[in-house]
């Protein structure tokens, strides 16, 4: 079987630039292809440039299509501009410049997907996310009701950083899909279905579950946390609450820091709060941190996955309070470290993957609630063997195995109720 994987990029070093929904994009089509699927990726447009002519790229058995120009391409590209169709997806932005930017990125991938269909004979497309961008990919495919999984890492109307206008363009692509034989939709957690199922009137057959996984032979349970401290610079003293992830309004980091303020001086000095990820609100956070004499906090800017998993192995709790995703990797992540979570009880994922051996979860979405919950986790005994015990169900080799049985049900068609 010959797959086509569409919505992340060529992988970096400890995946940089890559997000969570990027980084399982790659790690599914690497098992894909340690299964014996022909996995071929169209990476985003900024990873095309790896090559001026476009040709594949193998990287872990995985086959990139990257290049930016040959004779036929550029046809497309012509053709595509007298169409005309590329204009469309701008209305899910405002400003001239954004509508400039996406424009351009949509003239290129009509071209690409024309290009890619007809030369590189795959059997089904799979889409990871909906974005403006992503639009000419499942027109064209749908146009020629090519077989099409679409994989959804979280809703994008439930971001409000996001800069595009979400709720209407998932309204546009569902309709769309909703009258196509050969599609399917997936959600990485049951909370999402329910929400594109109630918000948009999805019929639920259309739908499936299926969660991310993570690799065990990487992130595993190490034993010396004091050696492991010292060789981080933490304090070998402290309860540590680690947060993993890009510092974002969503990841909603700033609610730790009024927790830790909420404290009483004893416990709050017993806390060291370590943030491992860099992004738009860190100055923000700093500045949080500066003006309220919080000197029980740091963060760590972007590290690498060797890190990583050493941080997951120092910390006693991670601490994840966003406000929206799909199924966060670091949950798996960090149980597969056997280190126990805090989080919301009605955040994305979590009763998908929850045993009370390896989580507490806040009740309510409230500073009081938060600082309870703290309390009560570090009351507690936790068995870090026995949370990576639970861990190893979600393998990415269980993932691969789910999506190849369902690429199989997608290409025989068959017929879902529309």
């Amino acid at each position: 079987m010959k797959v086509l994987v569409i919505g992340t990029n060529v992988p970096t070093k400890d995946f940089r630039g890559i997000g969570g929904a990027g980084k399982a994009a790659i790690m599914l089509s690497e098992y894909l292809a340690k299964i014996g699927t022909d996995v071929y990726v169209l990476p985003w447009v900024s990873g095309r440039f790896k090559s001026f002519f476009i040709k594949p790229l193998k990287v872990n058995n995985v086959n990139y299509i990257v290049g930016v120009m040959s004779a036929k391409l550029f046809r497309e590209i012509v053709r595509e501009f007298f169409r005309g169709r590329f204009l469309k997806p701008t209305k899910y932005v405002n400003g001239i410049f954004n509508k400039l930017k996406v424009a351009l990125s949509v003239l290129l991938n009509y071209a690409y997907i024309e290009l890619v269909l007809s030369t590189f004979d795959v059997d089904i497309v799979h889409i990871h996310g909906l974005r403006p961008v992503e639009m000419p990919f499942i027109e064209v495919i749908t146009e020629r009701n090519f077989p099409l999984v679409v994989t959804l890492h979280g809703l994008a109307s439930n971001d409000l950083s996001v800069k595009f206008k979400a709720r209407e363009l998932e309204n546009d692509i569902f309709s769309l899909l909703a009258s196509k034989k050969c599609t399917l939709l997936t959600s990485v957690s049951s909370k999402v279905k329910e929400e594109i199922i109630d918000r948009y009137n999805v019929n639920p057959e259309k739908v499936r579950v299926i969660l991310n996984g993570v690799d065990h032979e990487k992130f595993q349970l190490l034993t010396d946390k004091k050696k492991l401290r010292e060789s981080l610079k933490l304090p070998v003293d402290k309860i540590v609450l680690l947060q993993v992830g890009t510092l974002s309004k969503r990841k909603n980091q700033v609610s730790v820091l009024k927790m830790l303020l909420q404290l009483e001086p004893e416990l709050r000095n017993k806390i060291y709060y370590v943030i491992a990820g860099d992004g738009p609100e860190k100055k923000s956070l700093e500045h949080f941190c500066e003006e309220n004499g919080i000197s029980n906090c740091r963060i760590f800017g972007f590290i690498d996955t060797k890190t990583l998993i050493k941080l997951y192995n120092a910390s006693d709790f991670l601490i994840h309070p966003a406000y929206a995703e799909g199924l966060p990797l670091v949950f798996l992540e960090a149980l597969s470290a056997g280190l126990p979570i805090i989080t919301f009880r009605d955040l994305h994922g979590v009763r998908d993957i929850y045993s009370p051996d390896c989580m507490a979860l806040i009740p309510e979405r409230s500073i009081d609630a938060m600082v309870n919950t703290l309390k009560d986790a570090i009351n507690r005994q936790w068995d870090r063997k026995k949370i990576k015990s639970w861990a190893r169900r979600f393998s990415w080799e269980n993932v691969a195995q789910k999506y190849l049985r369902l690429y199989q049900e997608v290409i025989h068609c068959k017929k879902w109720k529309s």
